[in-house]
């Protein structure tokens, strides 16, 4: 029996969720219980909050402090360290991918939350309201694009590769340096949703 940490310490996947001990009871034909106990101070969770399907900013407040409201309901007495990861396509797209956007949500959730809720941090990680499958198949650049960054976030090796080959081009060489591999792979993502509107609204302003 393999309990892990009594208390988990970031954002790290392992590192969420409940964390405590185990009972174990045992006779002489082994193990007869494993009940796990929850000891935790603080407990590290973070939800996706999807924008599909909504029109406003303050329904997607709704909806991510509907889901802390779920994770303080599973936690008891631990207080919440809550990341908002922001997923997705739809109309807000535009408006959540703002600069300044992130912190301003964050700020909002805090307002709205309980002192036992910290809200650590907003990741912004929408997409256009296009089909990729479409883009896939189109002939140029849109399509070449589409190729590059697929080659790229489906192998976790080439998504290193990629961003070390322009980190020394980046201002903030140690927050690309020092992120997980999921983290590299959703900054990919979200250069390719940034790189894709960028190509459509100039083929949009030359027709």
């Amino acid at each position: 029996v393999y309990s892990g940490s009594l208390q988990g310490r970031s954002m790290k996947p392992s590192d969420r969720g409940a964390h405590g001990f185990a009972v174990v009871e045992f006779d002489d034909t082994g193990i007869v219980s494993v009940d796990q106990r929850t000891l935790g101070l603080v407990r590290f969770e973070e939800i996706q909050v999807a924008v599909d399907g909504l029109d406003s900013t303050a329904a997607l407040l709704d909806r991510a402090l509907a889901g802390a409201d779920a994770l303080r309901g599973d936690a008891g007495a631990a207080d919440l360290v809550v990341r908002c990861r922001v997923t997705g396509s739809g109309a807000l797209h535009g408006d959540v991918g703002r600069q300044g956007w992130a912190d301003e949500f964050r700020e909002a959730l805090a307002g709205a939350s309980p002192t036992e809720t910290v809200w650590e941090r907003v990741v912004i990680e929408t997409r256009p309201d296009i089909d990729y499958d479409d883009l896939r198949a189109t002939p140029g650049v849109i399509g070449r694009l589409m190729a590059a960054f697929d080659d790229a976030v489906g192998d976790p090796a080439a998504a290193a590769e990629l961003l070390g080959a322009i980190e020394s081009e980046v201002s903030e060489r140690q927050a690309v340096r020092s992120r997980s591999a999921e983290e590299r792979v959703a900054l990919l993502e979200r250069a390719r949703a940034l790189a894709l509107e960028e190509l459509l609204r100039a083929e949009g302003a030359a027709e």
